[in-house]
């Protein structure tokens, strides 16, 4: 397991940053009747929600894998930064909810709520971030 830690490592950054991304460009790189279609938006939604669980299993299998170096080492769950992580990690999981939740209005053509579970869902990124450097 530990010869597959930097790649799961590299698939939980791509995908995070991938996430930010498709959030970023929805947000303020469409143009304004772009960015109210709920088929784009929905598009969106799911691409970033997608990602999101993507690099969230990722990020669980990352921990997984430091919990089994610090318990072969003899070294507690504190020194890996366990709570941390999984607090980063419960900040994700709320990302990929918003998202599809996101997602699900824009189905129904709620336009003022799917954008602001989109900013949310940035806000959310953006505090997860702050952690994931912290580590």
């Amino acid at each position: 397991m530990q010869s597959l830690f930097p790649i799961f490592y590299w698939l939980h950054i791509v995908a995070m940053l991938a996430t930010l991304g498709v959030l970023l460009f929805a947000q303020f790189g469409l143009p304004r009747p772009a960015a109210t279609d709920t088929e784009i938006m929905r598009a969106a939604f799911k691409m970033a929600s997608g990602l999101a669980v993507l690099g969230l299993i990722a990020g669980f299998i990352i921990f997984y894998s430091r919990i089994q170096i610090a318990h072969e080492a003899g070294a507690s769950l504190a020194s890996v930064g366990g709570h941390l992580i999984l607090t980063k990690l419960g900040i994700w999981a709320m990302v990929a909810v918003c998202l599809m939740v996101g997602s699900v209005k824009a189905k129904k053509g709620q336009v003022a709520a799917a954008r602001s579970l989109r900013v949310a869902s940035l806000v959310l990124i953006a505090v997860a971030s702050f952690l994931g450097v912290m580590i």
